[in-house]
């Protein structure tokens, strides 16, 4: 599972993955001796453990890793990204609006807050990871594709299927919360 991956002038020789409430990723530079890890026992942090692994490495080096400069793109533009992308047969990435914030989510997975550094591309905060919206002959966003720092870039074909609906939140009674207070043992 290790992937060649270039930085700056350098090249790394990385992996991550999670599994079962843990993520992790690490980065070799071999030509400058240099061996980030970086292990988490949660499998969706706020910073990713390769983002973070990839600004260590970048700060050990002297060339610290920055991020796309974001754009302004107007309200009516971002609308015509929202929709349902098919990943494969089960996975789905929904993209949605919500006031002037574009949001990305694939299926049972993190929401990522999307920020555009171009036309039709954006990306994720604290995320190396890029989503380029593709446009058909008349303009119109057929697809996108998640471009990851290495590998192949991941498509997904914009599909008539309706958005879920967002979860809502329910009240509960302070007295039916307190019966799950205590320690568990995993």
């Amino acid at each position: 599972g290790w992937a060649l991956c270039a930085y700056e002038d350098w090249t790394f020789i990385e992996h991550g993955g999670g599994i079962n409430g843990f993520t992790c990723h690490a980065i070799s530079v071999p030509s400058e001796k240099l061996y980030v890890v970086i292990l988490t026992n949660c499998d969706t942090p706020k910073t990713s453990p390769e983002t973070i692994a990839l600004r260590l490495a970048g700060l050990a080096l002297g060339k610290p890793y920055q991020e796309p400069v974001p754009i302004e793109v107007a309200e009516s533009v971002l609308r015509e990204y929202t929709g349902v992308y098919k990943v494969n047969e089960t996975d789905r990435r929904y993209i949605t609006l919500e006031g002037t914030q574009l949001y990305s989510q694939r299926s049972g997975g993190m929401r990522l807050e999307l920020q555009a550094y171009a036309p039709d591309k954006f990306f994720a905060k604290d995320s190396p990871s890029h989503f380029h919206f593709v446009r058909d002959e008349k303009g119109e966003v057929m697809s996108m594709e998640l471009v990851s720092r290495f590998g192949p870039a991941e498509p997904a074909l914009r599909v008539d299927e309706p958005l879920p609906e967002p979860r809502q939140g329910i009240e509960l009674d302070p007295a039916t919360l307190e019966k799950y207070t205590g320690a568990y043992e995993l």
